[in-house]
């Protein structure tokens, strides 16, 4: 198909570059005062994320404790979001057409890894930002790759969130009308003597539903058709705030908490340090004629001499109480059980189903709002990928019976999430059965609540293999001759019991 429809190429088409590491280096002539101020903060999350906490480093070998709860919380909520995965549920027309295609794509990008990743940077910076493209190969250099992708690959990138700079409609704040990429390269080049030389410079790229131009630092250096029409950047909020652009932070309330732990963490640890190996003090005598050393006895210290240890006199106990106190509140104030970690006080061989569902309640709620809004944003991916599909033909896509269908019959999706916790399918099953046999439920639901992603077609396979046991018990006929194939129990039929040459030992 040529470049024709790859309006993305992620810089493919540039020589020696290499794209950086550090997205620390910001630009006030590149970004807004506001921009900034929101890189900062996301910079800032993933600090505390990777344990980086402290703004002020210790001396060497005084102790500086981090107990990086804003991690475990984070990938606690990934576990619950996208510990099982998710799958398509598509319109009934649509079923041959557009959901092979999806589940092709996603599984072809790593369904399982994107779904983490996508979890794991709203959970940290409240956003996740995930953009489609399409990735064409050159016969030449990537022949294995062209053979496989002969009119180019469908490709889900989830994007840095400093790297993505949305401008949204002044009436719609959830209608995009420009998004600028930006984040610093490396550009390698070929010195006359032979050398090579390296500089940083600025790769920008400017999206419009119209078209999509490149800049390195402020030179234009390619601007082409947006054939797809729409921006193919879509922004997944984490937790929604109404009237914000922007999603919110699991960490967004925790990290002052998370601040006062490790100061007082550290607090305790210092003072059980100078327990352990307390402060002598010496008051009139000199600590050169006193001999150090275990069993020693000191003599000729001045009347108003004294030796002492410096003894904790501080209440320890209040310590560990308050440290006790911040950490139900971080727990609380996350919607985090501590159940989740394994500290609760039953046992979960003796839990109930109820009982662990009323116990990680708060991780439910918050989990299925979640449900909600990365939902969203997998129905428009999805979106994506069909149109691209649709411009790029692709092999396993059924244009002619796309092309039937309605708008909504073509693009509508619904995602499923399963339930993460775990359940008692002895007794689930006792009460599906009795719901279908009050026909209060339909054996497809039951499969879909059993987690079965694809009930439809599990469903068709369990009632024709049902039809063939049927048929084969009574069919005798069918019977005899699947036992004379499998030659089961040494089976004589009637015409070998007839003939005078075999007899009945």
């Amino acid at each position: 198909m040529g470049d024709t429809y790859n309006p993305y190429s992620d810089l493919t088409h540039f020589d020696n570059v290499v794209v950086t590491g550090n997205p620390y280096i910001l630009r006030d002539d590149i970004f807004s005062p506001e921009e900034m101020q929101r890189i900062q903060k996301e910079l800032n999350l993933w600090k505390f994320y990777r344990g980086n906490q402290w703004k002020v480093q210790r001396p060497t070998g005084e102790p500086q404790i981090t107990l990086n709860y804003c991690r475990a919380f984070v990938d606690k909520g990934v576990a619950f979001l996208m510990g099982k995965g998710f799958s398509f549920k598509v319109k009934p027309e649509a079923e041959e057409i557009t959901k092979p295609l999806l589940n092709t794509v996603w599984e072809d990008n790593n369904k399982e890894l994107l779904g983490v990743e996508m979890a794991q940077a709203g959970g940290i910076t409240g956003n996740a930002w995930v953009k489609v493209v399409v990735e064409n190969y050159d016969p030449k250099l990537q022949p294995e790759y062209y053979d496989m992708y002969p009119n180019g690959r469908i490709r889900i990138l989830i994007l840095p969130t400093y790297t993505v700079f949305p401008t949204w409609d002044a009436h719609d704040r959830d209608r995009m009308v420009r998004c600028t990429i930006v984040y610093p390269v490396i550009l390698e080049q070929e010195n006359a003597d032979g050398s090579i030389s390296k500089e940083q410079v600025w790769y920008r790229e400017e999206i419009t539903s119209q078209e999509i131009t490149e800049y390195i630092n402020d030179t234009q250096i390619n601007k082409r058709e947006n054939i797809l029409r729409e921006i193919p950047v879509v922004r997944i909020k984490n937790l929604p705030l109404p009237g914000e652009p922007y999603g919110m932070s699991d960490l967004q309330d925790i990290i002052p908490l998370q601040v006062e732990i490790n100061n007082k963490t550290t607090d305790i640890s210092d003072i059980i340090n100078y327990h352990a190996a307390p402060v002598t003090i010496v008051q009139g005598a000199k600590v050169g004629d006193l001999e150090r050393g275990a069993r020693k006895v000191w003599s000729g210290i001045p009347k108003d001499g004294k030796v002492y240890n410096l003894e904790l006199e501080t209440d320890l106990a209040a310590a560990n109480n308050y440290l006790g106190f911040l950490k139900t509140a971080m727990f609380e104030i996350a919607h985090m059980p501590k159940d989740a970690f394994g500290h609760g006080e039953g046992r979960i061989s003796n839990t109930s189903g109820i009982a662990l569902h009323i116990k990680n309640q708060p991780l439910m709620e918050l989990t299925r709002t979640k449900w909600i809004t990365y939902g969203e944003g997998i129905r428009k991916i999805n979106r994506l990928i069909l149109k691209y599909a649709e411009l790029i033909k692709h092999p396993d896509f059924d244009l002619e019976g796309f092309e039937k269908l309605n708008s909504h019959q073509k693009y509508w999706t619904e995602i499923i999430f399963p339930n993460p916790l775990p359940k008692d399918e002895l007794m689930q099953l006792q009460l599906m059965a009795q719901k279908i046999s009050l026909l209060l439920q339909s054996r497809k639901d039951a499969l879909t609540e059993l987690g079965e992603t694809e009930a439809a077609e599990k469903l068709a396979e369990i009632i024709e293999e049902a039809q063939y046991i049927q048929d084969s018990v009574y069919d005798a006929d069918l019977q005899l001759e699947r036992a004379r194939d499998l030659n089961l129990g040494g089976i004589i039929s009637k015409d070998e019991k007839a003939r005078d040459d075999i007899s009945d030992d």
